[in-house]
């Protein structure tokens, strides 16, 4: 019964010693062992399939090994009948209370490992896509020409964001229509299969309060062996996907880090091949240009750098900033602004075009923005100062919304910040630093690992507890047979006084 003991308590110290080892030191797959660098041609199943990947990972099959040990170690029948009752009932009090303990992981894990799964999808699908999606109709907006009668909308090619949104959209129905409904399965199955196991566990203590013998228990263990079987099997399920998870979520951390891994030696590169957001920035900033062009353009047809007024150019009433005489000087929004912020009214023409600018001592410069809104506009001689001014300032306006569109871009010239974007939908980095702390974490990834420790120990334990019902079950039989026996011995020794009888007398 010692040596019993002591097993039991070693294999329940070893599953949680292993359980540990499986969550913490798992990293990532491991690929950058096998693959050579960075390309869309490394194969995943090549990955997987490496012989010398899989032996240098041993440690982390232990865990799914060590549960699989119930398909070859059955329990053998106990021949000691000197073990006291007082002994067996410490181990149906330990049996009850860890039936307690596994209903509590494989419920929680069950019910916190489909929520996680379907805040993967939702978060895929309201956060990733909501972001491709507010981008393109933000470029779209930025990029549109209102001062047009209709107004224009952008040349650009878009099809890069509808190809994302498109491959996306795919894979986030492809999931919620056939396979999150076994994650609901799995907690409906793993919820029954718990409960029913716990009840045949509480069912041991009415075979203890009664001293049931003879076929019943040994039918009752055939039950816990069935059980226990299963348990092993979900056991080894389960632990397979701590080690996905795992591994999973390592390659997040990998991705965050820039690290050689599955995101950087292949996403990386198939992403780069798949979408060409290249072009797309070109695209922009050479649409950025268009406009920044065209903002000085317009300038120019109202200035030039002749302070002196003519009627020969009666339309050119500014000075141009920064000297200009022709729109190819503004390539940018940064040339646009400099331009338009050093543009100011021939000094000849200040007092009769900004005529409601007062309080002033001294001739002061007539700011192309300030004439915007302090210029007027004179019928005869037609001299439309303040309409120019603004003008050119929508059209220095389009620039700007052009630059702001290019800003919005850039970050997707790399691949990494789409992936990365795409792995913050179900891994959140965690900040030590509590300014740089976000208020909507997103831990999925680590919730979908944690709920898959639970029911892989869960399920593991539960198959030991299962093996020591089997013993009790086997033990008992013996026990309480060899109880019913003494009592009965004892009640045909024991007469009671009042049922003793008196021989008659005898005469001679």
């Amino acid at each position: 019964m010692a040596k019993t003991a002591l097993l039991v308590g070693a294999l329940l110290a070893l599953v949680m010693c292993l359980a540990a080892t499986a969550v913490s030191a798992q990293r990532s797959l491991e690929c950058q062992m096998v693959w050579q660098g960075p390309s869309s041609n490394n194969s995943l199943l090549e990955c997987l399939g490496n012989t010398d990947r899989i032996r240098s990972q041993w440690p982390y099959y232990l865990y799914p090994a060590f549960a699989a040990l119930v398909f070859i170690f059955t329990p053998k029948a106990e021949t000691d009948l000197g073990v006291a009752r007082c002994c067996l009932w410490m181990w149906i009090v330990i049996s009850v209370l860890v039936a307690c303990g596994v209903c509590v992981l494989l419920v929680y894990g069950s019910v916190l490992l489909e929520q996680a799964a379907k805040q993967i999808i939702h978060d895929t699908e309201y956060r990733t896509l909501d972001y491709f999606n507010d981008t393109r109709a933000n470029i779209t907006m930025l990029l549109t020409n209102y001062s047009a009668d209709p107004p224009t909308p952008p040349s650009i090619d878009l099809s890069a964001f509808d190809a994302v949104n498109d491959n996306v959209t795919y894979y986030v129905h492809l999931a919620r229509n056939n396979y999150l409904k076994y994650f609901r399965a799995a907690e409906i199955v793993v919820c029954c299969v718990g409960s029913v196991g716990v009840f045949l566990m509480l069912c041991m203590l009415i075979f203890a309060l009664c001293r049931c013998s003879g076929i019943c228990p040994i039918v009752w263990s055939c039950l816990y062996f069935v059980f226990a079987l299963a348990f092993a099997l979900l056991a080894v399920l389960f632990t397979i996907c701590i080690y996905v998870m795992s591994a999973g979520c390592g390659e997040v951390d990998l991705q965050y880090s820039r690290e050689p891994g599955v995101f950087q030696w292949y996403l990386v590169p198939w992403c780069e091949k798949q979408f060409d957001f290249q072009a797309l920035r070109a695209q922009v900033q050479s649409q950025e240009q268009q406009v920044s062009q065209s903002a000085c353009g317009a300038l120019l047809n109202f200035c030039d750098n002749d302070p002196n007024y003519s009627l020969e150019n009666k339309n050119h009433i500014f000075m141009c900033g920064n000297s200009i005489t022709d729109k190819s000087h503004c390539n940018s929004l940064d040339d646009v602004v400099d331009v338009v912020l050093s543009t100011y009214v021939k000094p000849m023409l200040t007092n009769t075009l900004c005529a409601n600018q007062t309080g002033m001592e001294y001739l002061e410069k007539c700011t192309l923005i300030s004439c915007a809104s302090r210029c007027v506009d004179y019928q005869f001689p037609p001299l439309h100062a303040r309409t120019e001014a603004i003008q050119i300032l929508q059209a220095a306006n389009f620039a700007a919304n052009a630059s702001t569109a290019l800003s919005y871009v850039w970050p997707l010239l790399e691949c990494n910040f789409i992936i990365g974007k795409i792995a913050n939908t179900v891994e959140t980095r965690n900040y030590n630093s509590s300014f740089t702390t976000q208020s909507d974490y997103v831990r999925s990834c680590s919730a979908v690992r944690v709920s898959s420790v639970m029911l892989g120990t869960g399920f593991f334990v539960g198959a030991l507890m299962f093996i020591l019902g089997i013993h009790v079950m086997h033990r008992g039989a013996f026990i309480w047979a060899a109880g019913k026996e003494n009592d009965a011995v004892q009640k045909k020794d024991v007469s009671p006084p009042g049922n003793a009888v008196s021989s008659p007398l005898r005469t001679p």
